[in-house]
């Protein structure tokens, strides 16, 4: 479309003069459709009671606010649209062309983003990516992007959206503004990068992604249920959260990649929450030979109804407890000084059961099925283990109990034990703690 000054010159003049506008049209929609617009002329402007049909944006538009405002099968075409402030704003049906920006970062009420199209972004490279992203409260609603960073500053809502290899910074890391995201009924595709964002708390339901990386950065939150993914990572670390919630999720192998889900960040740096409830996981190999993930226990810890081919803690706070785990190796290590009492019930370990060199207060084994079950080097202040069938072998070197309770350990007959430097050995089948040598 062509911009045909004569024919629009009466719009024109409107869309300048916010007081012409309102003297010409009172409370009276203005509709402008079917041109094309150059950016410049409208700077600072208010726009109010406008409804953009079928128009382009090109080059650089500065609004001062936009109120009442819709943009409906409107395209924006390698610009910079920016406004201050936006209330009650739609844009539907709408298109971003090339390297294009769609921002506000001031004080928004009720934007929507509905059945937009996100996807003509000519360059791969992340660094030559456009943007849309607003302050305030904005919701994308079955949009679809590639290649472009879709986001919000404050409170975010991505519903029904199809995005693939594109990130989602909300919040600003530069002004200290997080931002509280919602993101359900969507499907992710490719790479989604949210590693710069700034979250207040990061909900996700009934979603299904490739590879999802969370930021480093979320202060309050994150609450996951009904997921399908590749490869999931939350290591968020800065904050103390108040709590990591995962529920009922599939983690699937894909014919290069194994699943993935892991709650941990590598280094000195580990994930802080005060409560972490992990349940109903299950992995899905799809051909894939193994899906090994470590996870850093929070303040309070319960992992539920789990089933991976292996699984690993980094133990620390005050309470972890497990029940009904299904895996082939589970392993146990303790990096931190405070850690925390560890109880295990049901758990169903075929190969290796590992709790080497950890230093518990106590470890509570109530209901057990593997292969082996190693304490080597382990240093616990209680111990205790019912119910537990042992196959091959129970490796207790240089393991030290401060006091136990034990039933008697079934398996094979064939099961070895090794007590070299331990204080506990065993007697008809029964663990026991030796009692110190007087003198």
């Amino acid at each position: 479309m062509e911009f045909d000054v004569n024919k629009f010159k009466p719009h024109y003049e409107m869309l300048k003069d916010a007081e012409l506008r309102k003297k010409t049209m009172g409370g009276k929609v203005l509709m402008v459709q079917g041109i094309a617009i150059d950016g410049g002329a409208f700077d600072h402007v208010e726009w109010e009671n406008i409804h953009f049909k079928d128009v382009d944006f090109n080059e650089r538009f500065e609004q001062k606010s936009l109120k009442d405002v819709i943009f409906e099968d409107c395209e924006f075409q390698a610009c910079g649209f920016f406004a201050h402030d936006m209330k009650n704003v739609t844009f539907v049906n709408c298109k971003t062309r090339g390297q294009a920006y769609i921002m506000s970062q001031g004080k928004c009420e009720n934007v929507v983003f509905e059945n937009c199209d996100f996807t003509d972004q000519p360059d791969a490279e992340p660094n030559n990516w456009g943007a849309v992203t607003i302050g305030g409260e904005v919701t994308y609603k079955n949009c679809k992007a590639k290649h472009i960073d879709v986001s919000g500053y404050d409170k975010t809502r991505y519903e029904g959206c199809t995005f693939e290899d594109m990130k989602l910074t909300c919040g600003s890391g530069t002004a200290k503004r997080f931002a509280d995201v919602t993101i359900e009924g969507c499907t992710f595709k490719k790479e989604i990068d949210m590693v710069t964002a700034n979250v207040a708390s990061l909900t996700v339901k009934n979603s299904t992604f490739e590879t999802f990386l969370t930021t480093d950065t979320v202060r309050d939150s994150i609450f996951v249920e009904n997921m399908k993914a590749n490869y999931f990572w939350i290591h968020a670390y800065e904050y103390l959260l108040k709590s990591i919630t995962v529920k009922n999720c599939e983690f699937h192998g894909t014919k290069n990649k194994d699943p993935v889900f892991r709650i941990y960040k590598k280094g000195d740096n580990p994930v802080k929450t005060e409560n972490l409830i992990v349940e109903d996981i299950k992995y899905v190999l799809n051909g894939r030979d193994d899906g090994s993930d470590i996870y850093q226990s929070g303040k309070n810890t319960h992992f539920k109804n789990i089933e991976m081919p292996k699984i690993g803690f980094d133990l620390r706070g005050e309470t972890f407890q497990m029940t009904n785990i299904n895996t082939k190796v589970a392993f146990f290590e303790t990096r931190s000084e405070q850690t925390p009492n560890v109880t295990l019930t049901n758990m169903n370990i075929a190969e290796r059961f590992k709790f080497e060199g950890v230093k518990l207060p106590s470890l509570v084994i109530d209901g057990y099925k593997g292969d082996t079950l190693s304490l080597k080097d382990a240093k616990i202040g209680r111990l205790e283990i019912k119910n537990a069938r042992v196959e091959t072998l129970l490796d207790l070197t240089n393991a030290q109990v401060g006091s136990g309770e034990f039933s008697t350990l079934s398996g094979s007959k064939k099961i070895k034990v090794i007590t070299k430097g331990s204080n506990l050995d065993v007697k008809d089948g029964t663990l026991y703690v030796v009692p110190p040598k007087k003198g």
